[in-house]
């Protein structure tokens, strides 16, 4: 019997699913970069950390770099003036710095931190809707649930309902997302007949396994 697995499906890999919850899934989920350099820091051999080093450093060059900047020095820079003035002292920041974090603040309230939020929503749930290792080839009914409780959509909402629809799509592969969201409430009646799972919780505890089984350490 020949099962799906990471060779076989990247983008689930990508986004987690397959792994162990913890902190390094979740870390993984909140900041792809950060992640990287830890994997690489933890590799087995020096010639193995340079490489994975270089490696996320070339993937992310050049826009990846800058995005990723931006939020450092921003995260940086305000912790440094918020601890600074828990301990009663006064920063005064140079004319050049101040441009510079005026720049990066507006970078980052328009641009960063929402994508950051919304990445990871979308990461959240994707890589809990889909099975993963011991899925059947081409088997659509096993490749996703459908996850649609109540307390899900603060996540949902900056994934357009991700976690509820995306299932549709394995099965009607060239319908937008909107039009997934228009005839939700007819599929999820079909998918459900043809034997979907829905809000499959268990995935969390077996990595997202399908089988209702722990899978191997």
């Amino acid at each position: 019997m020949v099962l799906e697995t990471a060779e076989s499906d990247v983008e689930a890999w990508i986004t987690t699913s397959g792994s162990r919850w913890g902190a390094k899934r979740f870390l993984k989920l909140v900041d792809g970069f950060v992640f990287g350099i830890v994997n690489a820091l933890f590799a087995p051999t020096w010639k193995e950390k340079i490489r994975l080093t270089v490696k996320v450093l070339r993937l992310n060059a050049p826009m990846g770099l800058l995005y990723w900047g931006c939020w450092y020095i921003f995260l940086g820079y305000h912790l440094y003036t918020w601890a600074s003035s828990l301990m009663g002292l006064t920063v005064e920041p140079t004319p050049a710095t101040s441009m510079l974090m005026g720049v990066v603040n507006s970078a980052v309230v328009i641009i960063v931190a929402p994508n950051i939020i919304r990445q990871f929503c979308l990461f959240f749930i994707s890589s809990n809707i889909h099975y993963f290792g011991d899925v059947m080839p081409r088997n659509a009914l096993q490749q996703t649930q459908v996850m649609n409780r109540w307390w899900l959509w603060p996540f949902q909402l900056f994934c357009f309902n991700f976690g509820s629809t995306h299932c549709i799509h394995h099965f009607v592969v060239k319908d937008p997302f909107y039009l997934r969201q228009m005839t939700a409430p007819f599929a999820h009646k079909v998918l459900a007949e043809a034997g979907v799972r829905f809000n499959d919780f268990g995935t969390y505890k077996r990595a997202n396994r399908y089988n209702l089984t722990l899978p191997d350490a």
